[in-house]
């Protein structure tokens, strides 16, 4: 089976605003605008009830003259014991956003959270491991990855997939159970822990920490 598509998310903005907050040393002039958020073309799809993979560039980002990367993936799936493998650019299992760990097409909102900005990544490089158990109310998800906002020099390097350096690799875990499933979903109680270690990088431009 396979799936060719196609989203994107555009923003539109227009501004009425009082004179006297059009000063510098007030918010200065906000303008008219428009610009696509996400231009997302994907192939997806499963073959022999055993591999699935994923491709999906981000063409609306550039960095460093590369095309950033949303997902882009293979796996195997039916693996007695461990359940799924992908290894490529992958979410990472951590966070509630909509955008992490599933897709940027269910977000409430374009843009993440001020404290998933804060203190998430959504891509990394590498390979993950996850499946599900007692009849799907329990699961797990552990990802070994290199960190895709590392630095190459003074560049950041963002989501291309590119990254080099000894030692700079990065572990996430999550576990989440359904507790509660009573009155025909009606009353439900899910809860989920995570957790990650990352090695914060300084800033070879600035010497801050990342």
């Amino acid at each position: 089976k396979s799936h060719i598509g196609f989203y994107m998310q555009e923003d539109f903005n227009w501004f009425r605003q009082p004179l006297n907050t059009r000063g510098a040393s007030q918010l200065g002039q906000f303008s008219d605008g428009t610009f696509f958020r996400r231009i997302r073309p994907f192939w997806e799809g499963n073959a022999y009830d055993t591999v699935e993979w994923n491709i999906m560039p981000a063409l609306e980002q550039i960095s460093n003259n590369l095309i950033n990367l949303d997902e882009v993936f293979v796996g195997v799936y039916g693996i007695p014991g461990i359940g799924r493998v992908r290894v490529g650019h992958l979410k990472i299992p951590q966070g509630l956003e909509g955008n992490q760990f599933s897709s940027s097409r269910v977000q409430t909102f374009q843009e993440n959270a001020a404290y998933t900005d804060a203190f998430y990544n959504i891509f990394g490089t590498g390979i993950c491991f996850m499946n599900s158990f007692l009849d799907d109310r329990t699961t797990y998800q552990a990802m070994v990855y290199r960190n895709d906002t590392s630095y190459t020099g003074a560049t950041r390097n963002n989501n291309t997939g590119v990254d080099f350096g000894d030692g700079d690799y990065a572990t996430t875990a999550r576990m989440t159970a359904l507790l509660l499933d009573d009155h025909e979903d009606r009353h439900l109680l899910h809860v989920g822990l995570s957790g990650t270690y990352r090695k914060a990088e300084n800033n070879p431009a600035t010497g801050g920490t990342t």
